[in-house]
């Protein structure tokens, strides 16, 4: 009986030293990378915010070191408990880990007063780009305004446009308003930042409402384009006048299933004299 209870007594020893080392493997990459984050956190608060961008990127990192306090201090606990676990199951771990361990709870609470400080020095800094963000959401409201009457007064839907040029203008402002989107998305951040009321641009709404639907008329328009040129390249004795007539119709039957404010707009008409001639 000794010896079964001497084995069941190894078994356990050696259990433990398995999960010991395990939780060894596992605690000190966490460890250092908690370490390392602090570390990342305290050189990037001395950013310089030369630009717009620099100061957004050092609010975000105030605002993050303040939000996640909580979190981290759960880490640290989880931490400094797995490692009090390991010392009473002596498993050594070394000087530099066990230091590591007790710096951290002050390093965080030294990171916090500074990110306190950091953002109290950039008041000024803030109120001059809160004036920037304000002149360049003006100055990209008239370029909004213009784009908005340069597509409605000569854009792929105008009056009097050929198809195949009307298809450049479609991309060239499907072009524009993806990069005036992107551009509305930014000031917007920083209107946010600021405290700003978020402007509104309704002509790029009505530029991108307009592009969807005119986008359908010119697809359809290139796809029977495409298809007649593929039938008018294949030897006549190759044709197949049954999968001509089909596909034409299919063209016909998609064109009648567009919207009605669809049908009303110019390229409408063209692409329907198309399919139909």
């Amino acid at each position: 009986a000794s010896h079964l209870l001497e084995q069941i007594a190894q078994h356990a020893l050696a259990w433990i030293a398995a999960i010991t080392r395990l939780m060894a493997s596992m605690a000190k990459p966490d460890l250092l990378s908690t370490h390392e984050l602090i570390g990342e956190m305290f050189d990037n608060l001395e950013r310089p915010p030369d630009t717009l961008d620099d100061l957004k990127f050092l609010l975000a990192l105030i605002a993050e070191i303040h939000g996640k306090s909580m979190v981290m201090e759960l880490r640290f606990s989880e931490l400094s408990e797995k490692y009090r676990t390991l010392a009473m199951y002596h498993h050594a771990a070394s000087t530099d880990e066990l230091e590591i361990v007790e710096r951290l709870q002050p390093q965080w609470d030294e990171l916090r007063a500074r990110a306190r400080q950091r953002d109290h020095s950039l008041s000024s800094v803030k109120a001059e780009f809160s004036l920037v963000t304000t002149a360049q959401v003006q100055e990209f409201q008239e370029r909004a305004s213009k784009l908005r009457d340069g597509y409605f007064d000569a854009g792929p839907a105008s009056k009097g446009v050929e198809m195949e040029a009307g298809l450049a203008l479609l991309e060239d402002f499907e072009a524009q308003l993806a990069a005036a989107e992107q551009e509305r998305e930014q000031l917007s951040l920083a209107q946010k930042l600021f405290g700003h009321a978020v402007a509104s641009y309704p002509g790029l709404h009505e530029v991108a409402e307009s592009l969807g639907n005119v986008r359908q008329i010119y697809n359809l328009y290139v796809e029977q384009r495409d298809a007649r040129q593929q039938w008018a390249a294949t030897l006549w004795a190759d044709l197949d006048l049954a999968s001509i007539e089909s596909g034409m119709e299919e063209f016909q039957s998609r064109l009648l299933k567009l919207g009605k404010l669809i049908k009303e707009l110019p390229p409408f008409r063209a692409v329907e004299e198309a399919i139909s001639s």
